[in-house]
């Protein structure tokens, strides 16, 4: 087994056995070869499409921050989420970032 299916399987197990800590879901954000934060968190747009309009898909800041605000929303309504970083490879992504709001 590589060294990254290990992690990823290390992190899994752990967002599974802390799931309690976490109402509001735990979400997997695949980060291999990406060096924005806010360009890995775009590939959670899926898992709300229902709810962000095709305007707000138009741009990578309107696209984020809609997502930012589903994140949000289930913050508030449902409790924590865990946000996992799987197979982060550029050290940059770990690193102070713009605020993202």
């Amino acid at each position: 087994m590589a060294w990254a299916d290990r992690k990823t399987e290390l992190a899994f197990t752990l967002a599974h056995a802390f799931a309690a800590e976490y109402p509001g879901g735990r979400f997997l954000i695949p980060c291999e070869g990406q060096s924005s934060l806010r360009q890995a968190v775009l590939r959670l747009g899926d898992r709300f499409r229902d709810q962000i309009s095709d305007e707000q898909r138009m741009t990578v800041e309107s696209y984020f921050a809609a997502i930012a605000v589903c994140l949000q929303q289930r913050v508030a309504s449902l409790g924590r989420i865990l946000l996992v970083l799987d197979n982060v490879t550029e050290p940059s992504l770990l690193t102070a970032q713009e605020p993202t709001r």
